[in-house]
């Protein structure tokens, strides 16, 4: 049985494959297996990309190295309940493949396009940003300015409130005293008022006195007229009694 070394596959690679349900450490998967059997062998799988140089058909043989459990990708176990089988040669077990090596080379040709296709889009939206933001920034300064305007504007308001508030309360004294003038004015038309009542009450009487007076005088003059004629008559009577 095998698993992923977690320790390479996953951690030192900051990888997650969503279809291992459990990947073990090398320690952890060894003393795993030594619970259930008695015999275990440890293989180390080891993949390798690289070049090498040969004569046309020669056989190749190339030397790996020794192969450490805690750097293998893949932990192979071999376990039993008796003795496991010594005389097996692994190294048979040694494939190289170029597939995998042309493959990933052009997978990372196809890559490197789209990084510097993306990097293109990426530079041509950094301008674009760029633009955006020099062009934010001018209208962010005009609204500053603006603000700067409206700032000396609401000041200028706020001097004018001022000098109106004073001035509304200026004509609110000028409106009291109009108001008391007024109350004054009206005391002295009432005043004036009765006055006039009363000097019309007295020529009233006066009219009257006149009008009694007139009555008088018109009698008077009748009574001084019969007197002229009496006297006229008693000159008359004398002259005759002189003769």
């Amino acid at each position: 049985m095998s698993t992923p070394n977690k320790a390479i596959y996953t951690d030192r690679v900051s990888g997650h494959n969503q279809f291992h349900l459990k990947e073990f450490y090398v320690e952890e998967f060894v003393g795993f297996l030594y619970v259930f059997f008695p015999k275990v062998e440890i293989l180390c799988q080891f993949p390798d990309v690289g070049y090498f140089i040969s004569r046309s058909r020669e056989t190749i043989t190339i030397p790996y190295g020794v192969g450490r459990t805690e750097e293998s990708r893949y932990i192979i176990a071999i376990c039993s309940e008796e003795e496991i089988y010594q005389g097996f040669d692994f190294c048979g077990l040694v494939r190289f493949d170029n597939s995998m090596y042309y493959f990933l080379n052009t997978y990372v040709h196809s890559l490197e396009e789209k990084l510097l296709k993306t990097k293109e889009e990426a530079d041509a939206f950094q301008a674009r940003l760029e633009k955006s933001i020099a062009e934010q920034k001018d209208y962010i300064n005009h609204l500053e300015s603006d603000i700067n305007v409206q700032k000396e504007y609401t000041i200028n308001l706020e001097g004018d409130i001022s000098k109106q508030k004073e001035y509304i309360v200026h004509l609110e004294t000028d409106i009291d005293e109009y108001k008391k003038a007024i109350n004054s004015l009206n005391d002295d038309r009432d005043s004036k008022a009765k006055y006039i009542l009363h000097l019309e009450k007295e020529i009233e009487e006066h009219k009257k006195f006149a009008l009694h007076q007139e009555h008088d005088l018109k009698g008077q003059t009748e009574y001084i007229r019969h007197l002229e004629r009496d006297i006229k008559t008693l000159n008359e009577y004398i002259d005759k009694m002189g003769e």
